[in-house]
């Protein structure tokens, strides 16, 4: 009867993990005690070393009707608004970037850790676009987080970015999720 039991569990579990896509197949990024998971439909398109220790990547949404992107942003520890800012401008400035809008910034929590935000919307090659900037300091470095996407994509990248942006964190015990 044991033996009954065992089969039928396995037989249950096998059929449980086919029918929800065979199990997790997400990835994870980690590097200079930063970390976080990203779907499997996304990928990491840039990864750039910046001076003072610094570092930058974009994780982008594969496919061709996709547009979720984070960006993520690290570099010697300095001043949140100042960093806000610069970022503003740099975005504004894109060729591609037409009528950005940017909220006023305002202090928030990013996975429970206090940050400042500013939302913004922008026309990208015709398409209204949505996205945020987040900017946090911990320990020795100034972190940046945009993540920017299509208006009428909202409902798909939603799994993505929180999957994202939920469980980023932060080596030495200062993590973004706990």
């Amino acid at each position: 009867m044991k033996f009954y039991k065992i089969i039928v569990s396995v037989i249950f579990l096998l059929i449980t993990t086919i029918s929800y896509g065979g199990g997790n197949t997400d990835k994870h990024f980690e590097l200079q005690g930063v970390s976080f998971n990203y779907p499997d439909d996304w990928r990491i398109t840039e990864q750039e070393k910046l001076e003072d220790n610094g570092y930058y990547l974009a994780v982008e949404k594969k496919g061709w009707n996709a547009s979720g992107i984070v960006t993520l942003t690290w570099v010697e520890k300095g001043d949140e608004e100042v960093y806000l800012k610069g970022i503003q401008k740099t975005l504004a400035k894109q060729p591609f970037f037409k009528k950005v809008e940017f909220s006023p910034a305002h202090k928030t929590t990013f996975n429970k850790k206090p940050a400042i935000v500013s939302d913004f919307t922008a026309s990208v090659l015709g398409m209204k676009h949505r996205g945020s900037v987040y900017i946090l300091t911990s320990g020795e470095k100034t972190y940046a987080l945009i993540k920017q996407e299509v208006i009428e994509d909202i409902e798909k990248n939603k799994a993505g970015f929180k999957l994202i942006e939920t469980p980023i964190t932060i080596s030495r015990n200062n993590s973004l999720a706990r």
